[in-house]
């Protein structure tokens, strides 16, 4: 049942799946992307702690960055899964419900994978994987 109102969701365009159809209202950004970790944090069960992690993450991204992400799913390990693009390179983030956080970096096969965030504290490794972005 949860993931039939997952898929409609997306299905209805709440959730976006591109970077084109991405708000550029920065409020607006935030809120849609709030809503879509929400909406992930519900099928898959998310702590809160988990869902507020993956929008600082998601925000700090978006701030420094202008990274938005292309995907947000609830991952299989009951965490949220976050993909990023630039073209060539792709940014793979999943928060875990302990907060923990990975990222791996790939084009064809994997380029960098690290443990960027402990006990829901991000690690300088985040920006190892962010310079494959830059480019």
């Amino acid at each position: 049942m949860a993931t039939q109102n997952l898929k409609k969701t997306v299905e209805n365009g709440a959730i976006p799946t591109t970077h084109e159809g991405a708000p550029t209202v920065k409020v607006n950004a935030e809120e849609t992307l709030r809503r879509t970790v929400m909406a992930c944090g519900e099928v898959i069960s998310a702590t809160d702690e988990c869902k507020k992690l993956t929008i600082q993450v998601c925000r700090k991204l978006y701030e420094e960055n202008n990274l938005y992400p292309k995907l947000v799913l609830p991952s299989i390990e009951c965490g949220i899964y976050l993909t990023y693009t630039n073209g060539k390179y792709k940014l793979t983030i999943e928060v875990y419900n302990d907060l923990d956080i990975t990222a791996v970096v790939s084009d064809d096969t994997i380029i960098h994978s690290a443990i960027i965030g402990r006990n829901g504290k991000l690690l300088p490794s985040l920006e190892e994987c962010l310079k494959y972005l830059r480019r």
